[in-house]
């Protein structure tokens, strides 16, 4: 006999490749193992099926959907109508819940025979790996049965939401429960929620959470509210129809509710925006027959008849309320300790909430998905001897054991070559290949071609390993789902280095963001040029064909540079996993001291733009390549010799002159700034610079508070730095 399946839950499947395989992962490990897991997938584009696909394959409780794109409400639908289960759950694609939340609302429903359970859920941002309790059970009804049209009506003012939740299919069934099948519309958990209310007699609420809701999913409905926020009048149209049918007395209630979500995506626009849907409001409003008792406050009641009979005059009003925000936030500019209170207030109220809630265990099967994922660990070594004890040592004692160690030596003299001999027999998974004084673009390159993982990662032969780097940078990789990830550095500095070799190299490599972003311009140009402290993706150098410039130096620049424009997304990782050794003799410091290294520089620019127009990429990359242009040239002619620059200078008038017509289509800015290079007026804007930079620092200085006020922010920041980490 087969066995009973208590709890169907329903996932909606549309290009979420980044997320489904942790929430898929969390519903694998409920602890009610009679539950089947139906998969909608309304034809997804990316790699979602072959996900699905890989889960079903392992687990006869996964049930695909397969069908063409039709919708949220489409897609919900049929899930519902093959669920078998006694209840139905629903959980979104990009969320993920706790291993017992379906055992602990499934316990309670038939403890209490209720027709739906609830429980609250948690805020969460994968970037910052943030956690906020969001509260959208009814506190006045809590661990007991009610009925919503009976006893306050309080969960009506609540955000709609679909899951933390399961439904008593009968239930469903019988009070002819169901999504709008409307293609390409959004917010289709806004009507089936107020139908649930409106029908359901045996309610029953928890505080616990168990869903985690994921806020920063830049495809949700909620982060394209200009775009979608027209699709809620057909929602309310289908609530309206089935209150007055329901009970018609609620329709007071359900004007008032119209009006609120409307009126709450209107406070996320901004512009003409702002009068366009606000004259799409005062058309859906202008039947809707409320008055003041249905409101919570006066205040709302005020804006319904205002945008209801005059939206142009409310559109002027909030015009005026910007400006004046406006004028505000230039005034904190002036009072610069104001500024820095409400900063601090938001940092306390952060750091508040993440020692109330704890960071979500990510117990999804990661360690399963990276056993099998094998690295090719890169190490160009030129006459290094006794560091690169220490640099192997630290690869061969990671905690990720699936590596391929590739030691390229680029020439050694004798006594290092033994040292290479006798650390190749040290392990196995050692491969040692030789260059030949060919320089370390060209080591780099032949250490690419020996590579068979999927993953790569760099370790200068002087520099060295923490012992989870690679389980770590593995992991976030494949957790993210993102093409490359990156991770704080931590600097040695040689004994005796002069200061002005060690200046701003830590500033540098400070990680810019945190977590998981969508590349621009902006993000590419603020990461940092370092191989090192990286894992790429082999599949993507190999398909774009990415490889070191011969005979070069900073060739790790124009690698990463090319590898990031052909990437989509990156990770950001805020915990320190490699340790650099600054010497006097690198090639930075080299550069520094002007021995004429830095004129790569002007090549690896040259060589960035003809691969962006031999790849067709220039176009939408064009003012991409005239910043990196103008930051390049700026670093070369700032350390070249005084021989160098007039012959350079030539060169870079010609480049110019060759591709005027790419640089006329960029912003003025940019123009400004190619000018610059051009006339070799760039050193005495920086001095410029430099001078109002002075000028900051001791007008800063005069500002007494500032002091304690930084040491508080320090603090913080530092605190919720560890708690992200954590």
């Amino acid at each position: 006999m087969a066995e009973k399946i208590k709890v169907s839950i329903i996932v909606p499947v549309y290009n979420v490749e980044t997320y489904l395989d942790e929430c898929l992962n969390s519903l694998a490990k409920q602890t009610i193992k009679e539950i089947e897991i139906i998969c909608v997938n309304d034809g997804s584009r990316d790699s979602s099926l072959k996900i699905i696909k890989k889960y079903a394959k392992n687990d006869s409780r996964f049930i695909i959907i397969n069908k063409n794109n039709s919708g949220y409400g489409d897609s919900m639908n049929k899930g519902l109508r093959k669920a078998s289960g006694e209840y139905i759950g629903i959980v979104e694609s990009d969320d993920f819940v706790d291993k017992n939340m379906f055992k602990t609302l499934y316990n309670l429903a038939k403890r209490e025979d209720a027709e739906v359970v609830k429980s609250n859920a948690y805020f969460y941002w994968t970037d910052t790996n943030k956690t906020s309790l969001m509260k959208i059970v009814d506190d006045t009804n809590l661990n007991k049965i009610f009925c919503p049209t009976e006893e306050g009506l309080s969960i009506f003012y609540k955000i709609p939401s679909i899951w933390s939740a399961i439904y008593k299919k009968t239930f469903l069934e019988k009070n002819n429960i169901h999504f709008l099948n409307t293609p390409g519309a959004s917010y289709q958990d806004t009507s089936f929620t107020f139908k649930v209310w409106l029908s359901a007699k045996r309610v029953y609420f928890i505080d616990k959470a168990f869903l985690y809701y994921r806020q920063d999913n830049a495809n949700s409905s909620m982060n394209n509210i200009i775009k979608k926020a027209s699709a809620i009048w057909k929602e309310f149209d289908e609530i309206e129809t089935y209150a007055r049918k329901k009970n018609p007395s609620l329709m007071p209630m359900i004007y008032e509710r119209k009006f609120i979500h409307s009126y709450n995506f209107l406070l996320h626009m901004s512009g003409i925006d702002i009068l366009s849907f606000s004259k799409e409001m005062s058309y859906n409003l202008s039947n809707s027959s409320t008055n003041r008792t249905a409101f919570q406050s006066s205040k709302q009641y005020l804006r319904f008849l205002l945008i209801k009979n005059s939206p142009t005059f409310f559109f002027l009003i909030k015009c005026i309320h910007l400006l004046l925000n406006k004028i505000i936030r230039l005034a904190h500019r002036f009072t610069p300790w104001i500024d820095r209170k409400y900063y601090i207030s938001l940092l306390k109220k952060d750091l508040s909430e993440r020692e109330k809630y704890p960071n979500p265990k990510h117990d999804f099967g990661i360690q399963d998905k990276v056993s099998d994922q094998k690295i090719s660990i890169i190490v160009p070594t030129c006459n290094d001897g006794v560091l690169i004890k220490k640099c192997i040592k630290s690869l061969v004692e990671q905690t990720y054991k699936n590596l391929e160690i590739i030691i390229v030596n680029d020439g050694t003299d004798e006594k290092s070559r033994k040292i290479l001999n006798k650390i190749k027999e040290i392990d196995k998974r050692i491969i040692v290949v030789d260059s030949n004084h060919s320089g370390v673009a060209t080591a780099r390159n032949i250490g690419l071609k020996q590579a068979t993982a999927p993953f790569i990662m760099w370790c200068d032969s002087d520099d060295f390993f923490y012992p989870t780097t690679c389980e770590d940078m593995l992991k976030n990789l494949l957790y993210s789902g993102t093409d490359f990830a990156t991770c704080e550095t931590n600097v040695i500095y040689e004994q005796g280095l002069s200061r002005n070799l060690k200046q701003g190299v830590d500033d540098y490599l400070n990680l810019k963001f945190t977590g998981r972003q969508t590349l621009n311009k902006t993000i590419i140009t603020k990461t940092d040029a370092s191989l090192w402290n990286k894992i790429y993706k082999k599949e993507i150098i190999d398909r774009h064909n990415i490889s070191f410039p011969d005979g070069l130096y900073f060739e790790d620049a124009l690698f990463n540079d090319i590898y990031m424009i052909n990437s989509k997304t990156a990770f950001y990782l805020n915990k320190t996993l490699y340790n650099y050794l600054r010497k006097s003799n690198s090639v930075m410091s080299q550069t520094f001291k002007k021995s004429g290294i830095s004129l790569d520089y002007c090549t690896i620019a040259q060589l960035l733009f003809k691969y962006l127009k031999e790849n067709s990429l220039l176009e939408e990359n064009r003012d991409f390549f005239w910043i990196r242009f103008c930051q390049y040239n700026y670093f070369a002619f700032s350390h070249m010799q005084q021989k160098d620059i007039k012959k350079k200078r030539v060169e870079l008038k010609n480049f110019i002159n060759k591709n005027k017509q790419e640089l006329i289509d960029t912003n003025k800015w940019i123009k400004k700034e190619v000018k610059i290079v051009l006339r070799g007026t760039y050193k005495p804007i920086m001095i410029w610079r430099n001078i109002k930079n002075y000028l900051r620092t001791v007008l800063t200085k005069l500002d007494l508070s500032k002091s304690s006020q930084e040491k508080q922010i320090e603090y913080l920041e530092r605190k919720i730095r560890e708690k992200i980490k954590s």
